[in-house]
């Protein structure tokens, strides 16, 4: 049984186990997209930048500075990927446990990888960034999933995105939908 992202003692969702290669433990995989996932930016740029001021006006707290979110177009009653890119500018590390959005009853946290040739998803219980370090969500990647959208995300369009830190911080941001 697969638990939800947002779940902690809120929502639930039953799945079925996703299948991964019975040689490779889950805290190996966990552990691994976690390192890749928090790893340091190098400098190249990795994300699109556009005019549109909601998905690249800084949304900061303490600790956590959240920059050019913006979501895909979907359909009322599917599901809605989300990225953005998340830095850490304290000295410790942050662990985002959840995320929480008023238009999808479930938000979860996903990684997509390709094995064999066949393209996979797979849930992550958190997002851990290391002191001083970028991650991106994108396309391909890690990236938030909104399942069972309320209502259509329409090109155009921002909506918001909660994200809440191990500390029980929260973040709020702004995500604009467009077509990348």
């Amino acid at each position: 049984m697969m638990k939800c992202f947002a779940s902690r003692n809120r929502l639930s969702r039953n799945r079925p186990s996703r299948s991964r290669p019975s040689h490779i433990p889950r805290t190996v995989v966990l552990f691994g997209v976690a390192f890749l996932a928090a790893r340091p930016s190098t400098g190249q740029a990795t994300l699109e930048r556009t005019a549109q001021p909601a998905a690249t006006t800084p949304i900061t707290s303490d600790s956590v500075v959240v920059t050019d979110a913006w979501a895909r177009p979907a359909l009322k009653g599917g599901t809605g990927g989300v990225y953005m890119t998340i830095a850490n500018k304290s000295h410790s590390v942050i662990r985002i446990v959840s995320a929480t959005s008023a238009l999808a009853p479930a938000t979860e946290l996903h990684v997509s990888t390709v094995h064999d040739g066949m393209a996979h998803m797979e849930m992550l219980r958190q997002l851990v960034i290391t002191p001083g370090a970028s991650v991106f969500l994108k396309p391909g990647g890690s990236h938030f999933m909104l399942v069972g959208l309320r209502k259509a995300l329409v090109k155009g369009d921002t909506t918001r995105l909660t994200l809440r830190l191990q500390t029980g911080e929260l973040v709020l941001v702004n995500v604009a939908v467009r077509t990348q």
